[in-house]
């Protein structure tokens, strides 16, 4: 399940024109969705600036996790193509967060008879809402959970972050940080990822001095 918002969208409609922002807005959504599209992703909904996503239904997909982890580098990839063109207009370059989570979840069409919609629904995508909610703690862009992680990491290149609780759950939950596809970075920002990965795994074992001597 993915879920993306713009930083600060409500501060962007107030510094342009209705015209302006709906007319980007739109190149920002159809740039966002041909990307998920290009995964074999099912675009759910708009919510406003957001894009929720899923892989998985109507067709399954085996490698889910691996293609919405694509998916969501190729949507940043995307925002810092278009970013040089929209500020040489006035526009801000649509910074981006996204949350991605996998899981077991209830998909079909839900509503009464006049009205349907074709979603998913269950605890996966509340996560991977609060997921994409959380970049703004950690001042990350893709953070991807650890079910995901297990599933897809091998491929791209991440660190870990935190364990945290986050809103309607009471276990901790691993989170990462999705940098970029395996080998998609210089080899000395690799050893620096190991590094910090290193010293996250020693504040989790509570080897408060080894992690400090890290960080």
């Amino acid at each position: 399940v993915f879920f993306s918002d713009i930083v600060e969208f409500t501060g962007v409609c107030e510094r342009l024109e209705p015209d302006v922002l709906m007319k980007t807005l739109g190149v920002y959504l159809k740039g966002m969705t041909e990307a998920i599209l290009r995964e074999g992703g099912t675009v759910d909904k708009f919510i406003g600036d957001g894009v929720m996503a899923f892989w998985g239904a109507p067709q399954p997909v085996p490698d889910h996790a691996t293609r919405a982890c694509r998916a969501a580098l190729a949507c940043q990839r995307f925002i810092a193509e278009r970013a040089p063109a929209w500020q040489g207009m006035g526009i801000p370059p649509f910074p981006t967060r996204i949350g991605l989570n996998t899981g077991d979840v209830l998909v079909g069409n839900v509503g009464y008879e006049e009205r349907m919609n074709y979603t998913v629904m269950g605890d996966p995508v509340n996560v991977a809402s609060r997921l994409e909610e959380l970049n703004k703690l950690y001042g990350t862009r893709i953070l991807i959970s650890e079910t995901v992680h297990a599933a897809a990491g091998a491929a791209f290149e991440t660190r870990v972050l935190d364990r945290v609780v986050v809103k309607g759950k009471s276990r901790g939950l691993v989170v990462y940080e999705l940098i970029a596809e395996k080998d998609g970075i210089p080899p000395e920002r690799r050893g620096l990822l190991r590094l910090f990965d290193e010293g996250v795994e020693r504040y989790f074992a509570r080897d408060w001095a080894g992690a400090l001597a890290i960080f």
